[in-house]
């Protein structure tokens, strides 16, 4: 039945199975730290972009006036 399958070298134990699961859970908070970074640096560039054209905008009513 299953002739195209071949067993693994190695028992996988519960022990095994629990240092897979927590250095999985150390990288998904590394990678969620990471993203999270960029996205708070994206959001402060756009802010920052944000607050210049405000700037802009209300040193060309001032002008008009």
């Amino acid at each position: 039945m299953f002739t195209h399958l071949e067993p693994k070298k190695a028992v996988v134990t519960k022990k095994n199975d629990d240092k897979a699961r927590e250095n999985w859970f150390k990288e998904k908070s590394k990678s969620n730290e990471h993203a999270q970074k960029i996205m708070r640096m994206t959001l402060n560039k756009r802010t920052i972009e944000l607050s210049h054209l405000i700037g802009k905008v209300l040193l060309e009513l001032k002008e008009e006036t």
